[in-house]
């Protein structure tokens, strides 16, 4: 379960429709109709192999994302440390969905209740502090009988519950804002995919909390994309000749006879060197 797309079709309720996808390699511009993508970080504090080409394909697609993690943590100082890990790993990335917290695997369900309610809230907490929407994934077996669901109060829960049917709705009413109900199929990719819907609007919450100012700028050569304002910094990537890019026009540093501006760049946050860009 390397990568989970849903599509933005609301309903009367203002529900949302979303695919988990079971594969673990997709081209997610072939996803017909699906406008979000929620991708697995890695688990045992290892990222993805595919994790950087679903963020690009996402982006390219104009897709909104999130991501969550798959617990494997079996105390509360494994989980900050996975916290942490998912934190530095997505600190470039333009998130506008939650980071979720995967809680199934059978290496930990033998931990008592309190014990893995304590894991949980310690990732969670490290996530919402660091200024992002901290949520948990996990089936009813889990939320009945192996978490502590009024220590969870605060955290939004993706509850997987499968019912065969959107139309026929789950039994169990924990005040989750996406339910996992079963399997259907997406034009553009092979075979079944799991299948969600969420009633929130992620991305509206999210605009409402960004206030920082964006423009648009093309680039006017072959330019590196760096991680940080510095000619010795990591290249994250290279942005070829006549590229739109979304810039922070308020947020600029002056380094190595430069003026290095933030920048968007698929998907990922870094600074570019600002002469090199023109008005789109």
């Amino acid at each position: 379960m390397l990568l989970h797309l849903g599509t933005n079709m609301w309903e009367q309720e203002g529900k949302k429709i979303a695919i988990r996808c079971m594969k673990e390699c997709i081209d997610v511009g072939h996803a017909a109709g699906v406008e979000f993508a929620i991708i697995r970080t890695g688990y045992r504090c290892k990222t993805d192999d595919m994790f950087y080409s679903h963020i690009k394909g996402a982006a390219d697609a104009k897709m909104d994302v999130g991501v969550y993690c798959y617990c494997m943590a079996a105390t509360p100082a494994e989980a900050r440390k996975e916290a942490d890990y998912v934190l530095n790993l997505i600190k470039d990335c333009s998130l506008t969905y939650p980071i979720f917290y995967d809680m199934e695997d059978p290496s930990i369900e033998n931990l008592s209740r309190t014990k893995l309610t304590n894991i949980a809230v310690a990732f969670l907490e490290k996530i919402k502090a660091a200024g992002y929407t901290a949520g948990i994934y996990a089936n009813p077996a889990w939320l009945e009988n192996r978490l502590n669901k009024e220590k969870l109060k605060g955290y939004d829960i993706w509850l997987a519950h499968w019912t065969g049917s959107p139309d026929k709705p789950s039994k169990y009413a924990y005040g989750q804002t996406m339910w996992q109900w079963g399997a259907g199929n997406v034009s553009g990719i092979s075979g079944k995919v799991d299948c969600d819907i969420c009633y929130v609007d992620y991305p509206s919450q999210a605009v409402k909390t960004t206030q920082t100012k964006t423009e648009k700028r093309k680039s006017t050569d072959f330019l590196n994309f760096r991680r940080k304002p510095s000619l010795k910094a990591e290249a994250l990537g290279v942005i070829a000749p006549d590229t739109a890019v979304t810039v922070y026009p308020d947020e600029t540093t002056t380094a190595d006879g430069y003026v290095w501006i933030k920048t968007l760049f698929n998907g990922l946050t870094g600074y570019v060197a600002e002469k090199y860009l023109k008005k789109a």
